[in-house]
C-alpha cells in the first residue's frame, strides 16, 4: 500500500507492506498484519467475493452517467454492470431504499469514477448494508481490472476485490467506507 503526503485516515489502517508519507494521520489504530492472517483475510475475500458474483439479478450495461438504482423489495437487491463503469466528472450512482435495503452491485469490468463523481445512498440506505463486488474470473496473479477513484470524489458502501487494485484520487471523501482489495495506491 502506498498513501501520499497529507493523507487524513479517519479510522483505522491495517496492511501488509505500508508506504506512507511522514505526513500520514491515522485516527483510528495502524497495524501491519502477519502473512498468515492477510492468507486468512484473503480466502475470505475470495469466498465472499464468489458467493456475491452466483447472486442473480438485474443486469445493467454502462455506467457513465447519473443515475439511480432503487431496491427491489424486501431482501437483497441484485445489480451486476456489465459494461463500462466509467462514472463521468460530477455525475452520481445513487442506491434508494430505506433503512433496511440492502444492495450487491457486481462489477464486470474496471470500475473509474471522473473527478468529483459520487456514490450516494438516499431514503435511509445504509453504508454497511451496500456491496460492491469487483469480480475476478481469472484467479492469483489476476492484472486486470481496477479500480480507480478521481479526485475530491464521494464513496458510501463496501467494496472488495480479491485479486483488483484499487487506485484513490486526492481528497476523496469515504462515508463509512470499507475497501479490501488486493492492492491499495
Amino acid at each position: 500500500m502506498n498513501i501520499a503526503p497529507n493523507v487524513h485516515i479517519t479510522g483505522d489502517l491495517d496492511g501488509g507492506f505500508v508506504s506512507a508519507a511522514p505526513s500520514l494521520i491515522v485516527d483510528g489504530t495502524q497495524s501491519t498484519l502477519s502473512n498468515s492472517s492477510w492468507e486468512q483475510i484473503h480466502a475470505d475475500l475470495v469466498t465472499a467475493s464468489t458467493n456475491a458474483s452466483s447472486q442473480v439479478g438485474t443486469s445493467i450495461g454502462d455506467v457513465t452517467s447519473s443515475q439511480t438504482l432503487s431496491a427491489t423489495g424486501p431482501g437483497v437487491s441484485v445489480y451486476r454492470i456489465t459494461g463500462t463503469f466509467n462514472l463521468s466528472s460530477g455525475a452520481s450512482l445513487t442506491l434508494s431504499g430505506g433503512a433496511s435495503s440492502q444492495f450487491i452491485i457486481n462489477v464486470e469490468n474496471d470500475m473509474t469514477l471522473g473527478s468529483g463523481a459520487a456514490i450516494l445512498l438516499s431514503g435511509g440506505v445504509r453504508a454497511e448494508n451496500v456491496l460492491f463486488n469487483l469480480e475476478d474470473s481469472t484467479g492469483p496473479g489476476f492484472t486486470g481490472p481496477i479500480a480507480t477513484i478521481g479526485a475530491a470524489s464521494i464513496l458510501s458502501g463496501v467494496f472488495i476485490g480479491p485479486y483488483r487494485d484499487w487506485h484513490l484520487g486526492s481528497g476523496t471523501i469515504m462515508d463509512e467506507t470499507r475497501i479490501l482489495m488486493s492492492g491499495f495506491v
